[in-house]
């Protein structure tokens, strides 16, 4: 009896290479790792979620080693296909039921493999959730302590600044200069120009007046309250690890005492990371622009 044949078209399904130079953990990778190895502590609800994190993780390196060999099963099987074609010979039903067998165990497998990496992403998602939340709460914290000290000293802040004794130099300020300004705390500000009348620089404050909205403050303030922000980080000199630096608190417009903790060119994303004083150990990352050298006199 002639076993019957079914044409079935040839293709073969590459396994994903596993060699160092393919490896999906690559320097950036391990880069990125470097620049978050130092964390805060982490909650208890947060500490379960990155563990089971980790325990999926583990559970979806040892899933793909599997999935490997199926594929590679797969694929000898379409080589063993193509010989038989080349050689004009039948293909018989016994072997379609075999290869429909280990199509399905693949399937099987991939299905396997997408349920653990989607019980990793939920767990992810809800641990990035719970971390933004710590973080902003941090901001907001900033936030509230600038409006108060805004508020308990809006009759002192330009007599408390004009204490301190006429410039005799004239730092090398342009009008729309961006500058940090000592006013009751380091704050952004725009350079407007100096007024030679009060021997001070004029500038505006970058936020606007919470109680007039649309409405910016000026103050007078002495070249020594004032330090310019670099207008491109071309050449700017980097700060090393553990440097105490004046730096702009992410989303506010303040500026806090901090420490380095990587420089810009030991992060992927060409930022510092930075500690900010008070801020309960928390790691934020900052623009280089906006990362200063602490005033010596402070």
């Amino acid at each position: 009896m002639t076993a019957k044949t079914v044409p079935v078209p040839v293709s073969t399904v590459a396994a994903p290479a596993t060699s160092p130079e393919n490896d999906p953990w690559t320097s950036a990778d391990q880069a990125e790792i470097l620049e978050f190895s130092h964390l805060p502590p982490l909650s208890n609800e947060e500490l379960q979620l990155w563990q089971q994190v980790t325990l999926e993780m583990t559970a979806l390196h040892a899933q793909r080693a599997i999935n490997d060999v199926a594929l590679q099963r797969m694929n000898k099987v379409h080589g063993k296909i193509a010989d038989r074609q080349e050689a004009k010979e039948g293909f018989s039903v016994k072997a379609a039921v075999k290869l429909g067998m280990i199509y399905k165990d693949a399937i099987e497998k991939a299905e396997q493999e997408l349920r653990v990496v989607q019980r990793a992403y939920d767990h992810l998602t809800r641990l990035i959730s719970l971390r933004e939340s710590s973080e902003s709460a941090g901001i907001d914290s900033k936030r509230k302590k600038r409006r108060a000290e805004s508020k308990s000293t809006v009759n002192v802040k330009r007599t408390r600044v004009s204490e301190v004794g006429l410039d005799t130099v004239q730092p090398d300020f342009e009008t729309g200069d961006q500058v940090v300004a000592k006013i009751e705390e380091w704050i952004l500000a725009n350079m407007i120009g100096y007024a030679a009348d009060k021997g001070k620089y004029e500038v505006e404050d970058a936020e606007e007046d919470d109680e007039k909205p649309g409405i910016k403050k000026r103050y007078f303030v002495s070249s020594k309250m004032l330090i310019q922000i670099p207008k491109d980080t071309t050449n700017i000199k980097e700060f090393s690890v553990k440097q105490k630096v004046l730096a702009l608190f992410p989303s506010t417009t303040c500026f806090y005492q901090a420490t380095v903790v990587l420089p810009p060119s030991l992060t992927t994303r060409h930022q510092y990371v930075v500690i900010f004083e008070d801020d309960n150990n928390f790691e934020r990352n900052v623009e280089p622009r906006m990362v200063l050298e602490y005033p010596k006199y402070m």
